[in-house]
């Protein structure tokens, strides 16, 4: 979660610079012009709900859920993909 949250802080910081410097950087056939910033804000909106990715933390093994019933596979520490909605992470320590 560290990472995503990072992540749209940055794009968010680009996105406000861009929107008050007044910069466009699309324009469709009407000549009207997207706001670059709408764009990004939509961006970190989509990640921050769906957050496809997951941190497994030292000492602890992740174990994939999908739909209600568990996987077969067995998730090491690290970062990991994850279908959004239909996934989730549990995480299980495995320290003595």
């Amino acid at each position: 979660m560290f990472w995503i949250g990072l992540i749209s802080l940055i794009l968010l910081i680009c996105g406000v610079v861009i929107k008050f410097t007044g910069r466009e950087m699309f324009e469709d056939a009407d000549h009207k012009k997207i706001n670059v910033g709408l764009i990004t804000l939509g961006i970190i909106f989509i990640v921050s709900i769906f957050a496809p990715f997951t941190i497994i933390s030292a000492g602890f093994k992740g174990v994939v859920i999908q739909l209600g019933a568990v996987k077969p596979i067995v998730l090491n520490e690290g970062i990991h993909f994850r279908i959004p909605i239909i996934q989730s992470i549990e995480q299980v320590d495995c320290r003595i």
